[in-house]
């Protein structure tokens, strides 16, 4: 009997015998037969744990990486029996620290980086360069395959074209594909700066200031402003000197009625006459 019509019979315990017997399955590993097997890798889905992905079924230490780490499988554990590392590891080397433009002199800019790794078995590697809008690239990201072949180092060339002057920071960032913690990072400062329009600015400056000095209006304008403030400096003087006198005026006042009080004080008036 075949309950399933899946080419398994359900005496389970029998040659070729169904471990599913009521559902059609295609599974024949670790004695799984007739079980369902979404990814088509012969573990049954119940035995699987990537139920969905056919170059991986097993992950001994339990990190959600993949035992088999044959090149191009999915999410390769380079260190199965770590829970603690899964993917590759390298690191990340660049040829700038900084780089300096003059758009003035020059748009394009190169620089280089370097990959290395200790990591044994074979494995793939992406090294991309952040977009920003201050530059554009012909590429920004670059694949690598590390095997017995190619060697533990490898080096790639970015070259980008500056749009506008600035600052900014460049990232590049260099992963094995389904991982999401980079091997390594490394910034390069981009700096971009326009000596042209620094002399221009400086010498349009300079030529408005001595257009509008010989400006008749201008010329005019100046001596107005010129004469007002000499108009005010002589008030503030007159002004300053009269106050001068008022304070001499009063002391001279004060002084005189302080005579001619003392001077009552000394010969009183005779007293009035009785007839």
């Amino acid at each position: 009997m075949d309950s399933d019509g899946d080419g398994y019979g359900d005496e389970s315990d029998e040659v070729d015998g169904d471990a599913c017997p009521t559902e059609f399955g295609t599974a024949t590993a670790n004695n799984m037969f007739g079980c369902p097997d979404a990814d088509g890798d012969t573990y049954a889905d119940s035995d699987d744990a990537f139920p969905d992905e056919a170059t991986q079924h097993s992950d001994v230490d339990g990190d959600g990486w993949g035992d088999n780490d044959m090149l191009g499988s999915y999410k390769p554990d380079h260190y199965p029996n770590d829970p603690s590392r899964n993917s590759a590891e390298g690191e990340l080397v660049c040829s700038s620290e900084e780089i300096e433009i003059d758009i003035a002199m020059e748009t394009s800019f190169t620089f280089s980086c370097t990959l290395s790794t200790d990591t044994e078995s074979a494995f793939f590697a992406r090294i991309e360069w952040q977009p920003m809008s201050i530059f554009i690239s012909s590429s920004t990201v670059k694949a690598l395959t590390f095997d017995d072949t190619t060697g533990k180092t490898q080096t790639v060339t970015f070259s980008g074209t500056v749009l506008k002057t600035g600052k900014a920071n460049l990232l590049i960032v260099t992963r094995e594909p389904g991982s999401t913690v980079p091997m390594d990072t490394h910034s390069i400062k981009l700096v971009v700066t326009n000596s042209t329009l620094d002399a221009d600015s400086d010498s349009a400056f300079g030529s408005i200031l001595q257009q509008g000095l010989e400006n008749p209006i201008a010329q005019a304008f100046i001596g107005i402003l010129s004469l007002a403030l000499l108009m005010g400096l002589l008030v503030m003087r007159g002004s300053k000197k009269n106050k001068k006198v008022e304070e001499a005026r009063l002391l001279k006042k004060e002084e005189f009625l302080r005579q001619r009080q003392l001077q009552s004080q000394r010969f009183p008036p005779p007293p009035p006459s009785k007839f």
